[in-house]
């Protein structure tokens, strides 16, 4: 292909202030997986200047790096617009209000506001703090600024989606993104075999919703409602999105975090250039794929997952036919 990615999507860290249930089962230091200043540049070079979004986010915290501000201001300065998903779980204000100064979309991950819940799926988090800096950003955000919740409904937490939708008002964020949980069935925090509970629960914080005029947005199947499910239009990530990982490792998937995804990986940018990764026979190979007709067999778990479950995020950032499912009661 001569274009390259319009979304693109940077790993700085896997290190993590945090001890999520979902994602790990200990901490890990900012400096033991951290993307080098090197590779940074070369990242930079490459696909900032003509991506249209670069993303931050990575199987990690990146807004507890020291230098997160430098490398804030390296991304903006190419005129792209920046998004950040963060647990908001520290004293950082002046980078907060960095990234309101450049017009950054913030998605703050918290899936839970019981204090019990919060220490068992989301251990370490300070949730004063982060009601602190949500207020902060609400506080100094203009109208148009994107700041919103990004939940990963769990089955402990269920009961706990109306308290959210409350304290998401308490902190004046009017959207709320709901994701289900990747847990084996055997999970504790599975939503397998949850339809009715999920429907009653969802339905009752759409109600809440609806009264304080918060949208609550899908971005995955939740429960038994019925969503027009449309597998016939191929993934535009394969196209559009680069995800780099704090190693060099690329995949064409913002959602390939973390370990375990060996077999997306189409590269690695520390032993070739990203032309010879973008273009090169993995690339080429998983892009037929999703080109070809039966994307519901394509022989990639993660993928076939996706076209049965997944929901728009921000595709229609990048192309009108993508729409989001909003919840109404």
């Amino acid at each position: 292909m001569r274009s390259l990615p319009r979304a693109v999507f940077v790993e700085l860290t896997q290190g993590c202030n945090l001890k999520c249930s979902m994602c790990r089962n200990t901490r890990i230091s900012t400096h033991s997986r951290l993307m080098s200043d090197e590779l940074f540049a070369q990242i930079a070079e490459t696909l900032f200047p003509v991506a249209e979004l670069v993303d931050i986010r990575g199987w990690g915290e990146s807004l507890i790096l020291r230098d997160i501000e430098n490398k804030l201001r390296h991304i903006a300065k190419y005129g792209p617009k920046v998004r950040v998903v963060s647990n908001l779980s520290f004293y950082r204000e002046a980078i907060l209000l960095y990234l309101l100064s450049i017009n950054a979309e913030i998605a703050v991950s918290l899936d839970t506001v019981d204090p019990s819940l919060l220490k068992l799926l989301r251990t370490g988090t300070n949730l004063e703090l982060v009601k602190k800096n949500l207020m902060l950003l609400s506080d100094n955000r203009r109208y148009d600024q994107q700041v919103y919740l990004l939940v990963t409904v769990q089955r402990p937490a269920l009961t706990d989606l109306s308290n959210i939708i409350n304290f998401a008002y308490d902190c004046g964020v009017k959207e709320i993104r709901l994701f289900s949980v990747t847990a084996t069935a055997e999970s504790p925090l599975s939503l397998f075999n949850c339809c009715t509970d999920i429907d009653f629960n969802l339905s009752k914080a759409a109600a809440v919703a609806k009264k304080l005029g918060i949208k609550i947005v899908l971005a995955t199947k939740l429960g038994c409602r019925i969503y027009k499910s449309n597998d016939s239009v191929p993934c535009i990530h394969p196209w559009s999105y680069c995800y780099i990982s704090y190693n060099g490792d690329v995949t064409c998937c913002d959602h390939l975090i973390g370990p375990g995804n060996a077999e997306y990986v189409i590269g690695n940018l520390t032993v070739s250039t990203f032309d010879n990764v973008w273009n090169g026979p993995k690339a080429q190979t998983f892009r037929h794929m999703h080109a070809s007709s039966g994307r519901s067999q394509i022989p990639l778990a993660h993928c076939r997952w996706c076209y049965s479950e997944k929901y728009v995020d921000f595709e229609h950032y990048f192309d009108c036919k993508f729409t989001q499912t909003v919840v109404s009661i």
